[in-house]
């Protein structure tokens, strides 16, 4: 995001294979509303992976589909800061535009259920286009507001020729909203993902050391913990502690 600007419209979509791997490709728009300008304009990313920004694949286009140059201006394992750099600078109360790529390894829990955050703080409209190669249980959109939930938004769904889902969806921030949450629960059949069998039973075990894990529900206190290793995790990006309290109700915690 730029404090110096203001975007009309974002658009995030992205596509996610049976590996979990997260293939985003995201434009904006938006007026200079400052004194001087633009020369360039950082974006942020983050997610439960481990990789650096090489092996993201990052790139930026323009509003003539001319390749951007780009910068890493901070690199942690989970989270990216990318700045843009624009052919021209953008003059006060010009408009510009462009679009970005990345892929995030093996990050989204297609069976173990998960979330996908977007901020729209600056933004005047949104649109959110998430395919995924097969139906997820119970997937929903929630609006944030300060660090809290304050409505469900309307999910609109399309089945894909090769079989995938896509779940989709508008909206006009004129409240102007901080964030935009996808929601979906785990599944409770029997797989095996990354080496380790998850089965519907109180253990677990992971294939590679023979490492056994007892599995329970969680409670009140579990949730706040976890929240607080997200926040240092994600630190701005993490989810609002409320979206882990409306999770599944067949949540488990692994000791």
């Amino acid at each position: 995001m730029d404090e110096n600007s203001e975007s009309t419209s974002a658009i995030y979509a992205a596509r996610i294979d049976g590996e979990g791997n997260y293939y985003a490709r995201y434009s904006r728009k938006g007026i200079n509303s400052s004194d001087r300008e633009m020369r360039s304009y950082d974006v942020c990313t983050s997610a439960d992976a481990v990789h650096n920004f090489n092996d993201m694949k990052f790139l930026a286009l323009g509003q003539n589909k001319e390749i951007l140059s780009v910068s890493p201006e901070d690199d942690e394992y989970q989270r990216k800061r990318i700045r843009i750099n624009f052919k021209e600078p953008v003059k006060k109360g010009d408009v510009y535009s462009f679009e970005y790529r990345f892929m995030w390894k093996s990050t989204i829990g297609l069976y173990t259920g998960d979330t996908d955050h977007f901020w729209i703080g600056d933004c005047r409209h949104v649109s959110i286009c998430l395919t995924f190669p097969h139906e997820l249980l119970t997937p929903r959109f929630y609006l944030v507001k300060d660090k809290n939930i304050i409505d469900e938004l309307r999910l609109l769904r399309r089945e894909e020729a090769n079989e995938s889902v896509t779940y989709f969806m508008e909206f006009d921030n004129e409240d102007e909203n901080d964030g935009i949450i996808f929601y979906f629960d785990g599944q409770d059949s029997d797989m095996s993902i990354d080496g380790i069998s998850y089965l519907s039973s109180p253990e677990i075990v992971n294939s590679k050391n023979g490492e056994k894990f007892s599995i329970r529900r969680c409670n009140e206190d579990d949730i706040r913990d976890i929240y607080k290793i997200e926040q240092i995790i994600e630190k701005s990006n993490a989810a609002t502690e409320s979206v882990l309290h409306s999770g599944p109700r067949s949540g488990k915690l692994i000791d």
